[in-house]
């Protein structure tokens, strides 16, 4: 009798430990499966915040984009507008005017600071021949501006596009830049060639903008190189005394038999 009480509890233990066992492997799957969904959840919730993320940085990048754009056109219709645009208009003018005065068309001249120095009353008449392009000439009707002064403007305003290319190189777009200044750059520095770097830094921003410039492909999208309207140097030394007689006699740069007052239209001014 006690041994099969004894086998019945053994029985019973063993049925026991085997509910017990596949009640805990059931709690266990349910676990691991409440874990697994957990896991998946969350995956899920971190896929959405990358590509929230990801929308974001694309906004992100979409507005710093338009900020670059933004910046450069800024410096552009600095440039090409207003004031520094009237100035570039006047100096170039008189610069082709003077060239093809002297040289025949198609030939820009490259002036030095004493030649555009204006003219001094008390200064003599040595100083004031060489001074022969301080002025511009009556029919331009620029009596309230001098050629130094709108020279120097479009340096400054040059200066202004070098430091923000120096240093603000993440704020704008820099082919941007060589696209719509590149050009002109190129010009104004063949211009004031001639102009001793000695009588102020104001050159070297140009001289620095320029050497960059040169770095990229700047005639993209031109047809006339501006090294094609210059002369060599000595060639200007050359020809100074022969405007300086034209200027001695109230007659530089005047449409009485001198060539046409403006370039033809196939050439650009910058």
């Amino acid at each position: 009798m006690s041994l099969v009480v004894a086998t019945w509890a053994v029985a019973g233990v063993t049925l026991l430990l085997v509910v017990v066992a596949a009640l805990t492997a059931r709690f266990a799957v349910m676990a691991f499966r409440t874990q697994a969904e957990e896991v998946s959840d969350q995956k899920e919730l971190i896929k959405q915040q990358s590509e929230r993320l990801e929308i974001q940085r694309q906004h992100l990048q979409s507005d710093e984009d338009a900020r670059q754009v933004d910046r450069v056109l800024s410096l552009h219709a600095e440039f090409s507008t207003g004031e520094i645009a009237a100035a570039r208009c006047r100096f170039s003018e008189l610069m082709w005017r003077a060239g093809e005065t002297a040289f025949g068309l198609h030939t820009c001249w490259r002036p030095t600071w004493d030649s555009i120095y204006p003219p001094c009353p008390g200064c003599g008449e040595e100083i004031n021949r060489s001074r022969f392009l301080g002025a511009y000439p009556p029919d331009m009707h620029a009596r309230d501006h001098r050629p130094i002064h709108d020279l120097r403007k479009v340096l400054w305003c040059l200066g202004r596009v070098n430091v923000a290319r120096r240093d603000e190189k993440e704020s704008l777009r820099e082919q941007l830049v060589v696209a719509l200044l590149g050009w002109e750059v190129i010009w104004w520095s063949l211009v004031c060639e001639r102009l001793e770097r000695t009588h102020g830094a104001i050159l070297q921003p140009l001289d620095n903008l320029a050497s960059w410039v040169q770095e990229w492909n700047w005639m993209e999208d031109r047809e006339f190189d501006p090294h094609r309207a210059f002369r060599e140097t000595e060639a200007y030394q050359d020809k100074e005394a022969f405007l300086q007689e034209l200027v001695s006699r109230t007659q530089l740069l005047t449409d009485h038999g001198l060539g046409p007052a403006v370039p033809a239209s196939v050439r650009y001014r910058p």
